[in-house]
């Protein structure tokens, strides 16, 4: 028992995963050989960290392990949306943050509307030439911020029933909506009206992404509403790449 508490105290060092990769391979070495059955909790704990979920809750900040900005999302969902080619889009966003920023890395131009002034003021001294964001503080103006048609619309922010309602009249025939926290739908009436929105439209297929996010410790849905007409385009030739803590297999 002494020695599989001290490979667990080990392995949880950030330092040793980062700079000492041998006392890494020979402390897995020992725990397979001494203490197998608790092999897939180092395991786990890698994957985690390739994650980049340690720093995010740490800074309260939806980054990856590099501490580049990622959507606050739910992971399976960002891996999918990773692979997607979205350099000709347009995007549209109920609610910023980090997700504009990686947003204008992956398209060809994002807008995001916010609600919260301060917040508002502090994205504007890092946006990038592509990304621009709108303050509106009312529900109405809020809602109505689109101002033409857009391939992609997330609804990430406040009155998402009403935000719904208007990304059905904005988005492109071959669009996708994204809705995060769409598990709320079993306790905020809200989330049901948004959702009855979205599935009343049979241009979308619906597809739930479940799993682990950024920042908190605990599962989300991000839900996303892809048209019927769309065609895919992806980054690489052959999908789907190796997701992080896949294991990759050598032909």
């Amino acid at each position: 028992m002494k020695i599989i508490s001290f490979i667990r105290k080990i392995m949880g060092i950030r330092w040793v995963h980062k700079f000492n990769q041998p006392l890494v391979w020979f402390l897995r070495f020992l725990q397979r050989i001494f203490a197998p059955e608790t092999c897939w909790e180092i395991d786990h704990c890698n994957i985690v960290r390739k994650m980049g979920f340690e720093d995010s809750f740490n800074t309260k900040s939806s980054i990856d392990k590099n501490g580049n900005p990622i959507p606050w999302f739910s992971y399976p969902a960002i891996e999918f949306l990773k692979e997607m080619n979205f350099s000709d889009c347009s995007v549209f966003e109920y609610g910023s943050g980090n997700s504009t920023f990686w947003w204008a890395e992956q398209a060809r131009k994002v807008t995001a509307v916010e609600h919260d002034k301060k917040w508002y003021m502090q994205l504007q001294e890092k946006l990038s030439g592509n990304a621009t964001v709108l303050f509106c503080e009312n529900d109405i103006a809020y809602s109505a911020a689109l101002t033409e048609m857009y391939d992609v619309i997330i609804i990430d922010g406040l009155w998402r029933d009403l935000c719904a309602v208007e990304a059905l009249k904005h988005i492109k025939n071959d669009g996708i909506i994204i809705l995060d926290d769409s598990q709320r739908v079993q306790s905020l009436e809200e989330y049901k009206k948004t959702l009855e929105v979205l599935r009343a439209d049979t241009r979308f297929i619906q597809i739930d992404f479940f799993g682990f996010c950024p920042i908190a410790p605990c599962t989300k849905v991000t839900t996303l509403f892809i048209s019927r007409a769309r065609v895919m385009k992806y980054k690489e030739t052959y999908v789907p790449a190796y997701g992080i803590g896949n294991i990759q297999e050598n032909e």
